[in-house]
Parts: C-alpha cells; sequence; structure tokens
C-alpha cells in the first residue's frame, strides 16, 4: 500500500507540496470572489472577506508552520497516519492540528467547490488535504525513526510496539468525526448528521482497539 506512504523525495515532490500549500490563500479568493460575481450568495448575505480573510490570518500560519516542519527533514515511504506510541501527546498536538482547523477548511472548500461547480477547486484541495497528512508524517518521521533504532537495538517491547496501520486509520478517523461532530454542533448544522457521526466515531474507536488487541 504504498499510495498510503509519503511520495519519494525529489524537486518536482517538494515543490508541488510548496505550491500546493502557499498558494491556497489565492486558490480561497479565487473561489468566494468567483461565487459572489456569478450570483451564487444572497444580496444581504455576510461579506465573502470574512471566509477568506479568516483563512489569511488563522488558518494559512499553521500551515506555514506545519509545512517549514515538515520539510525540514523530509522523510520517503513513510505511513500517512503514522502514530508514535511513545510519544503519544505529540502526536495527538499533530493530528489534531491537522484536523482542526487545517483539514475541517480543506474539506469544507472540496464541498463548497463541488456546490459552486467549481470541480478545480475541489481539486486542488483534495491535494491540499493530501500535503497536510504528508507533512503531518514528515514532523513524526524523527520520532518514528528514533523508536524503530530503540526497537532494533532492544530498548522497546517488538509485540507491544508493532506498527499497526489498520489501527491507525482507524483512530485517525475517529478523530475526524469526533471534530466535525463538534464543528456541527458549534456552526448549528442540522439534520441529524451529528448523531451519525458521533455513532461512526464510536463504532471506529471499537474497531481501532479490536486492531490493536489482534495487532493488526
Amino acid at each position: 500500500m504504498n499510495w498510503l506512504n509519503t511520495p519519494p523525495k525529489t524537486r518536482s515532490v517538494l515543490l508541488a507540496i510548496n505550491l500546493t500549500i502557499i498558494t491556497a490563500p489565492v486558490v480561497v479568493w479565487n473561489h468566494f470572489f468567483t461565487r459572489a460575481m456569478r450570483g451564487d450568495y444572497p444580496t444581504d448575505s455576510d461579506s465573502i472577506g470574512i471566509p477568506i480573510f479568516g483563512f489569511a490570518i488563522f488558518i494559512y500560519p499553521i500551515t506555514i508552520f506545519i509545512l517549514e516542519r515538515g520539510l525540514r527533514n523530509y522523510p520517503s515511504n513513510v505511513f500517512l497516519f503514522t502514530w508514535s506510541r511513545r510519544y503519544i501527546y505529540r502526536s495527538l498536538f499533530l493530528t489534531i492540528v491537522t484536523i482542526y482547523p487545517c483539514g475541517l477548511m480543506s474539506v469544507a472548500m472540496v464541498l463548497d467547490g463541488i456546490a459552486g461547480r467549481l470541480y478545480w477547486v475541489s481539486a486542488f484541495f483534495v491535494l491540499h488535504t493530501y500535503c497536510l497528512l504528508i507533512l503531518r508524517a514528515s514532523i513524526l518521521a524523527d520520532i518514528v525513526r528514533k523508536e524503530t533504532r530503540d526497537r532494533e537495538s532492544g530498548c522497546m517491547n517488538s509485540p507491544r510496539n508493532k506498527h499497526r496501520p489498520l489501527g491507525c486509520v482507524l483512530l485517525f478517523a475517529t478523530l475526524i468525526c469526533l471534530v466535525a461532530a463538534l464543528k456541527m454542533r458549534v456552526v448549528g448544522i442540522n439534520g441529524g448528521i451529528e448523531p451519525l457521526m458521533l455513532l461512526a466515531s464510536l463504532v471506529m474507536f471499537m474497531a481501532a482497539s479490536l486492531c490493536r488487541f489482534w495487532r493488526v
């Protein structure tokens, strides 16, 4: 499953990651400006400057920080959902930062691009989300390499710290559903979606626990 690993370190890959993260505010501005000029928003609706400047002021600096840290020692062939059991709080912090607000903003732009028939915007933010996952894995790569050296030297119990991709993916998906449900509660989205997200979080957390028990 090499497509779930970070791509090889080449100039084209590094350039693509840099361009995707750095040009995101331009794409956000173009998206909302195009929809406003097309008349997609009511005349009495909020200004399009709110999401544009909200992204530029609050989310964009976080993505630049992740970009700088992630490309500092970019690794190849590292699992995208890498999780450090030895430094679980650091892994949890990076995961939460990746999911909220950066990841949720990317997903929101994907959905809004589909709703506005601006499919190139949706494709761009699918790539943006993928780049965030790559950068998250890159930041944790040094920790993972240290754990690997400790395991090879016999400092850690190998069965206990065995890499379990399926369990990590399920745990990552659980965090996404929980944060999405919290976001729906904050913005007041109804329609019965929030209970389904909470139920999905519970099911995936139980599945992740079973994966850990069966060492999958």
